[in-house]
């Protein structure tokens, strides 16, 4: 019993290591090219829906919920 929660433990410290890793390896910064401009001229609205699904401890789905919402982008604040 004791080498597996050692082991567990052992997984989830190099599983948090490597996520760490990973993002800054990843991470890059970039440059739109040169005379490029960017146009923002009208506000744009995008709907965004996130399933939540909770299952109870035999896997079986026990609750579902679906939570959407509105974000608007370029929106200055005028009406």
């Amino acid at each position: 019993m004791r080498f597996r929660t050692t082991a567990l433990i052992a997984r989830l410290l190099l599983g948090a290591v490597c996520c760490l890793l990973g993002q800054s390896l990843f991470a890059q910064t970039w440059n739109l090219p040169q005379g490029t401009t960017v146009k923002d001229n009208s506000p744009r609205t995008y709907r965004i829906s996130v399933d939540y699904n909770t299952a109870n401890t035999k896997g079986e789905t026990a609750y579902r919920q679906r939570v959407t919402g509105d974000l608007r982008a370029g929106w200055r604040g005028e009406r």
